[in-house]
């Protein structure tokens, strides 16, 4: 199996599901960030998904890869980008990874990647490097698998966002939700 060189864009990684992006490219990529994280020294990574239909699947098989390679992996499931971002920012690498096609039609799927703080990785910040060592496909041999947990972030997230809004100053308002391809509706249920 080789990875579609063309799915490495400048800002993200994506690609057509399951032509040019699937569980075992996305396998072979895990690989990759989890040589590249441990060459970093970093040791964990957390990962979410939008709402697409190929989002589990390939969440699934991008965490067993990570974990196989030995970095621990917190799954924070189906979320937004910013909620992947604030649990970037508040775990201890600082990094995280959100399987998303973004505004790309539903048969598209890919990556947004994050690391020390949040700050976004492009092809001069990392990018390049994990699209080097995707296309070596070299095996990682660990000598023990990472940890694996799923954690739910959301209460945890809306108790942030509730810090920056005057709730007694909401008075009457028609709220609309477009989530889109993304997890905002069970957010923006949970936020109301």
């Amino acid at each position: 199996m080789k990875v579609n060189k063309s799915i490495f864009r400048e800002n993200d990684i994506r690609g057509i599901y399951p032509d040019q992006l699937n569980e075992d490219s996305i396998a072979i990529i895990g690989k990759a960030i989890a040589s590249k994280c441990k060459k970093e020294n970093i040791k964990s990574i957390s990962i979410g998904r939008d709402g697409r239909l190929s989002g589990e699947s390939l969440l699934n098989s991008f965490c067993e890869s990570l974990v196989n390679a030995g970095l621990d992996v917190t799954n924070v499931g189906l979320v937004t980008s910013p909620m992947l971002y604030f649990e970037a920012k508040n775990n201890e690498a600082k990094s995280g990874i959100i399987i998303t096609g973004s505004h790309n039609p539903k048969d598209y799927n890919g990556f947004k990647i994050v690391r020390k703080n949040a700050k976004p990785i492009s092809a001069d910040t990392g990018l390049g490097d994990i699209r080097l060592l995707a296309e070596a496909d070299e095996r990682i041999l660990s000598c023990e698998k990472g940890k694996y947990e799923n954690v739910d972030i959301t209460a945890a997230y809306i108790d942030t966002l509730l810090k920056f809004i005057n709730i007694d100053a909401l008075k009457n308002l028609k709220i609309v939700v477009n989530p889109g391809n993304g997890g905002a509706g069970q957010v923006i249920d949970e936020l109301a």
